[in-house]
């Protein structure tokens, strides 16, 4: 028979190691940890030279176990405009000579991530509205999209969200500054039961 002691700190450990899986169940997989939204010039086909906005971005792997590289850019302004990372190999010629660096691009991306691995990548959005105050950048594919919450399983559909502000006038929009405005983590839609 144990003491009213030793059954209360057995209790504590119990509901300690309950809380501590229920912080850890929402089933993060890979953190991210971006460079900013940034603009490169470049000459298109018509020898026009065009702004292209891209994003340098770190993706690391916390876990104990090699996961899909299934990061995914998808990109909103305030005017309506949309986009996605669309790789160039153009801007990414044009972003090793700047940096001296090579980052990968869409198209280079390993398929999986190993356990505690970090890869340098930028996704290169293309030209974008130059006149746009607000920039949302959403990334999915960070984290599982399948979680168990008490006992039950449930598709849910996050993303990080990154928005950015250009604050400015109409001229010379192509050169101010892109600021990062706030972060978070954003439902893409409502938990769905798994059958």
């Amino acid at each position: 028979m144990l003491s009213l002691r030793a059954t209360a700190a057995l209790c504590g450990l119990l509901v300690l190691s309950l809380v501590t899986s229920a912080a850890a169940a929402p089933g993060f997989r890979l953190s991210i940890k971006q460079g900013g939204l940034k603009r490169i010039t470049v000459k298109d086909s018509l020898g026009k030279s065009v702004a292209n906005y891209y994003m340098k971005y770190t993706v690391t792997n916390p876990t104990g176990d090699e996961a899909p590289f299934n990061v995914n850019f998808r990109v909103m302004t305030d005017t309506k405009k949309k986009g996605r990372d669309i790789g160039s190999s153009k801007v990414d010629k044009a972003l090793e000579a700047r940096t001296g660096k090579k980052m990968l691009s869409r198209s280079e991306r390993p398929k999986t991530i190993g356990a505690g691995e970090s890869v340098e990548c930028v996704a290169i959005f293309g030209p974008l509205d130059p006149h746009a105050d607000e920039i949302w950048i959403d990334v999915t594919g960070l984290r599982d999209t399948i979680v168990t919450k008490s006992g039950k399983d449930f598709f849910v559909k996050k993303a990080m969200r990154y928005i950015f502000s250009r604050p400015g006038d109409q001229f010379g929009a192509d050169r101010d500054k892109i600021k990062l405005k706030k972060e978070g983590w954003v439902d893409l839609s409502a938990p769905k039961a798994v059958r």
